[in-house]
């Protein structure tokens, strides 16, 4: 399909998180549709890049992450190149409006996680950086982008490449482990939902149209929200669009955690009402973590990727909790410039400080570990609301994978197991119960005479010397006894 046409259609549907004048910019386009001043041919041909062999090559390469950045231009590799060297760093590049599906305007979100994916698994890449310059976009394939960004495979980084970072561009980029700005310039947040829509009756009657729709009796809540908007009603069209603003919001928090600093509730520095901020002041807020370029971002992944290998498995979670919350890099270049870079000596880590001038490790506490975030673990998200006994076995054997695999010491069971360990934990203890009393019984019966016998010591009878025969005292009663008898007939 033509990307043009794509591009139309994705503009008039759909719920947008994208920075309002950068809207505002295309409606004559949109209009220009509506009103049938775009040539059909133009609409339907197809675009000479559509026949590219990989039109992804131009948004995403991988670059070596020991090579000294700022000695000479690096090269680029690809993904299936045999030369591509071993510690590289894949490099993905998002800019302008975010689409769900590839359009004459943008790579969509579909095809930047396949490209992620295939990074993902490839052996030699350790680590993703994303340069980002975009208002915003659609809803739809928004949080799919995050949740990817989000992998804990392996770390990643988002750099705003000299531009802007807003709307849906900030809620897919907070699945970053870490967000830099390269310029003081670069603007940040704009973390708001909106949808925009004409009311072109008046136009139609003008004009001699009147448009009818007529809606079947069982289908009272069809397109509701809209038809009571048209009617001067928005109660409903707001409810749907509160809906998606607190799923941008618990996006946010969760992958920014501790490090987000709001300002009060309905202030201009409330980063949830929608304000855009620019580079230093969106520091302050916690929103980003510094200023840096392409290469302060490859040595960041090349960080986290060697303190994740350092770390014992059970400490995994603590090698995704470590953050820098501020770094400062004078004069940083422009991302795209392949120019020199700081050292890792110009990188200053300033976490905030207690009292004591110790780290406050509340502050350095970082929800972007896993553990925190369900989209850290694919196949736990999975079975988010789900009733427990409606767990498969495979469900249950992924998530004990990927919780293997961050290092964690836990694992889920099904909902039966644990019935039954709960059934043989209950027969246990009723077993030891038994036991206890048994022992307890036999301790008390082995202390009296009877064919059990008797652990209590026999006194030492006396021997008489009297008479020819040795004889025990209870003989000699036996002996007296008989001569009684005897003595008695």
């Amino acid at each position: 399909m033509n990307r043009q046409f794509r591009t139309i259609s994705s503009f008039m549907r759909g719920t947008w998180l994208i920075e309002p004048t950068y809207a505002e910019a295309h409606i004559p386009y949109i209009n220009s549709y509506l009103a049938g001043n775009l040539p059909t041919k133009q609409l339907l041909e197809e675009d000479d890049d559509d026949q590219e062999a990989d039109p992804l090559a131009k948004i995403g390469f991988a670059l070596s992450a020991t090579t000294d950045t700022g000695s000479a231009p690096q090269t680029r590799y690809s993904l299936d190149d045999p030369e591509l060297p071993d510690n590289s760093v894949f490099v993905l590049d998002i800019r302008g409006a975010i689409f769900k599906e590839s359009t004459c305007c943008s790579v969509g979100t579909e095809d930047y996680c396949k490209l992620l994916d295939q990074a993902y698994a490839n052996e030699k890449i350790i680590g993703i950086v994303c340069l980002i310059d975009s208002p915003g976009g659609q809803l739809s394939g928004t949080p799919t982008l995050y949740d990817a960004l989000r992998n804990p495979a392996k770390p990643t980084v988002s750099v705003i490449n000299e531009g802007l970072m807003a709307s849906a561009a900030y809620w897919l980029a907070c699945g970053s482990d870490d967000i830099y700005a390269t310029q003081k310039s670069d603007q940040v947040g704009s973390i708001g939902v909106f949808v925009q829509f004409e009311d072109r009756t008046k136009e139609r009657e003008l004009k001699g149209i009147k448009l009818i729709s007529v809606y079947s009796d069982r289908s009272g809540q069809k397109n509701k929200p809209f038809r009571d908007a048209l009617a001067g009603d928005d109660t409903l069209l707001r409810e749907d669009l509160n809906q998606a603003a607190d799923l941008f919001r618990e996006a946010v928090e969760q992958g920014r955690g501790a490090r987000l600093k709001n300002g009060k509730k309905g202030s201009a520095d409330d980063v949830f009402e929608g304000g855009l901020f620019y580079a230093s002041k969106a520091l302050q807020l916690g929103l980003i973590d510094g200023f840096g370029n392409l290469s302060t971002a490859i040595e960041r992944v090349s960080q986290l990727h060697n303190a994740k290998k350092s770390q014992a498995p059970a400490s995994a979670s603590a090698v995704r909790s470590e953050v820098v919350t501020s770094i400062s890099v004078e004069n940083p270049a422009p991302v795209g410039a392949e120019t020199a870079a700081p050292a890792l000596g110009d990188i200053q880590p300033t976490p905030a400080q207690t009292g004591s001038g110790t780290p406050d490790q509340s502050s350095t506490q970082n929800q972007n570990d896993p553990m925190f975030g369900f989209t850290k673990l694919p196949a736990l998200a999975a079975v988010k609301g789900v009733a427990a006994a409606d767990i498969t076995a495979a469900q249950i054997d992924a998530i004990n994978a990927e919780l293997t695999a961050e290092g964690y010491n836990i694992g889920v069971v099904s909902q039966a197991d644990f019935t039954a360990a709960q059934t043989l934990q209950t027969q246990l203890t009723t077993a030891n119960t038994t036991i206890t009393t048994q022992q307890a019984e036999i301790e008390r019966l082995g202390k009296q005479p009877g064919t059990m016998g008797s652990t209590v010591p026999k006194a030492e009878e006396s021997i008489s010397s009297a008479g020819e025969t040795a004889l025990s005292e209870t003989d000699q009663m036996l002996k007296d006894l008989k001569q009684g008898m005897a003595g008695g007939k």
